[in-house]
């Protein structure tokens, strides 16, 4: 995404930074229900996903199907991975923003704890950038959501 590489100031990331380097695009088709893989490959901090104006059905938590439910707000523990079904319900026109965003509350030195990416849908134009609202969230004082076994399949 569009990170901006002067506020890294203390050398602990070698790699080249390239500011600016532009955002990842998805494709939604409206009508069509997208199934998103979710990883949280950091190794600091619980994320919070989400989809502007959007509910997500979570299926599966860890490669653990899970009887699928509804949320506006995806957690993501330290390696987790999660599976939720989106239902592009949108103008062919839209276009939102996907947000994955560190739970600053538990790890206050992040540099850029947002992240950004946008949906166009196919009539949208892809040179703009979205202008949506993001879903507000609470700190869930950096803990996962628990995934009791009454949401666990059968037979897992």
């Amino acid at each position: 995404m569009d990170y901006d590489c002067s506020l890294i100031t203390d050398g602990k990331f070698p790699a080249k930074c390239t500011s600016n380097a532009g955002l990842a695009k998805f494709k939604f088709q409206t009508g069509k229900v997208h199934k998103l893989r979710l990883i949280n490959a950091g190794s600091a901090v619980t994320q919070k996903f989400t989809i502007d104006g959007y509910t997500m059905k979570v299926i599966a938590v860890d490669f653990v199907p899970v009887k699928p439910y509804d949320t506006k707000v995806v957690t993501l523990g330290i390696g987790q991975r999660t599976d939720v079904l989106v239902t592009a319900n949108g103008k062919p026109t839209d276009a939102v923003w996907m947000r994955a965003d560190m739970d600053v509350g538990c790890y206050p030195g992040a540099e850029q704890p947002h992240a950004l990416a946008a949906i166009y849908y196919p009539k949208a134009n892809q040179n703009a950038r979205p202008n949506t609202t993001a879903t507000p969230w609470d700190s869930n004082g950096c803990v996962n959501v628990s995934i009791s076994q009454d949401r666990v399949q059968n037979g897992c």
